[in-house]
């Protein structure tokens, strides 16, 4: 049962013949051994040495039929996919082949979706490409893999409910469909859920109305919470960093946030930092960079494991090399112009929002009006697909780039 040979057709036919039902208790069990013994791999030899013990264990069972061998490929091929979203490792083609693999080898188990109270295995093979799609910037795809996740396990989906609509509010926010994901926010923190899910909910319907223009309704809602019943730190940390991303638009005002990320700061980390930076930069105005370190140093600083942020960082130190006029400026451009190609690589959209408007600030003090128009023309649109055309400037940063006549009027005047 290679996989460059088995489909989706030969799992049916050999589901006809000798089988053994699967059932929760074992597949339990063999996730729980398997995940014992990849996670002593990683501590011995790294995540280098767990993805080769993946590909090991997939390879000395493809060619089985042993009911035992096919549920323990079937869960070697979700350790897997799983590896691939936190470390890479797989090709697109591979991937492909492992997910025409798993769909056989639950058919072969007479594993129906929709109808099987094993149908989760469905979900969790969805789920899992959802979350691939997410992290590789394919958010289209991320969101509706993690619907047909839960179309596929009606009976039993991956998580519950509950994750199930925290996983969809994510995912619709991050295409902009800001109203939608704060519906489903909603709609988790009413349910029986964890302490984490709760308060992931709870930051996500924040974000919701600060970029939907219902600042007072995310004050007051930061209040409420505050008020309550005790917060996990990180919890607390965020919720302080939305008040400090309202009082930016509300008030143009970026001190409280340049002061928590001082060191020795509240937010004294990397991605505080880094987003604080594209802040300062948004502005008409650079006197809030010159208090920010250089992110190049905060990059090399291993205690802030800045290298985690990936294509976040990739971008912030990108922009900061714009600014370093002894670089060609036909090279910063075009560096720049690769960044913001792959823009959609942003995890969080209003961090999206932020380096377009920072990279069209810069493009236009760089005296390439025309440049900045099309960067400024993503950011007007994106704000408007997120307000549902009600606002062009959901970050209240960019009113001044608006009205400049080589955007409104295609003027090559400069800044």
């Amino acid at each position: 049962m290679k996989i460059e040979a088995f489909t989706g057709s030969t799992g049916r036919k050999m589901a006809k013949g000798r089988r053994i039902e699967w059932q929760s208790k074992n597949i339990d069990h063999t996730k729980k051994l398997i995940k014992t013994h990849l996670d002593h791999v990683t501590n011995e030899q790294g995540t280098r040495g767990r993805f080769e013990a993946i590909m090991r264990g997939i390879r000395e069972r493809e060619a089985s039929s042993d009911p035992k061998d096919l549920l323990e490929l079937y869960v070697y091929i979700m350790s897997a996919l799983v590896h691939h979203k936190n470390w890479g490792g797989l090709s697109q083609q591979q991937i492909k082949k492992m997910v025409t693999l798993a769909y056989s080898i639950l058919q072969m188990q007479d594993i129906q979706p929709e109808t099987s109270t094993l149908g989760f295995l469905y979900g969790e093979l969805h789920m899992a490409l959802s979350q691939i799609y997410r992290t590789s910037g394919e958010h289209f795809s991320g969101a509706w893999e993690q619907q047909v996740s839960h179309h596929v396990s009606k009976k039993n989906p991956p998580g519950g409910e509950s994750y199930q609509a925290l996983a969809k509010a994510i995912r619709a926010f991050r295409l902009g469909q800001v109203a939608r994901a704060y519906r489903e926010y909603l709609s988790v923190e009413t349910a029986e859920i964890s302490r984490s899910q709760k308060e992931s909910a709870m930051i996500g319907r924040i974000r919701c109305l600060r970029l939907d223009q219902r600042f007072d309704e995310a004050k007051e809602l930061i209040t409420q919470i505050e008020s309550g019943a005790e917060r996990s730190t990180k919890f607390s940390r965020e919720l302080t960093w939305e008040a400090f991303c309202i009082k930016a638009s509300l008030e143009q005002d970026l001190e409280p946030m340049i002061q928590s990320v001082q060191r020795k700061g509240s937010h004294y980390q990397a991605v505080y930092i880094m987003e604080a930076y594209l802040w300062s930069l948004a502005w008409p105005q650079r006197q809030w960079l010159d208090r920010l370190p250089k992110m190049s140093t905060i990059a090399r600083n291993k205690k802030l494991q800045a290298k985690d942020l990936g294509f976040f960082m990739k971008a912030v130190l990108c922009l900061e090399e714009c600014l370093d006029s002894s670089i060609p400026l036909v090279i910063r451009i075009k560096a720049l112009g690769q960044m913001l190609k792959d823009s959609n690589q942003f995890i969080a959209i209003d961090r999206e929002l932020l380096f377009f408007i920072a990279s069209a600030r810069w493009l236009a003090k760089s005296h390439s009006p025309t440049l900045a128009a099309i960067v400024l023309g993503e950011y007007e649109g994106l704000s408007s697909k997120i307000s549902r055309g009600a606002c062009l400037d959901v970050l209240q940063v960019a009113d001044d780039l608006l009205q400049r006549n080589w955007y409104l009027h295609g003027e090559s005047s400069g800044d």
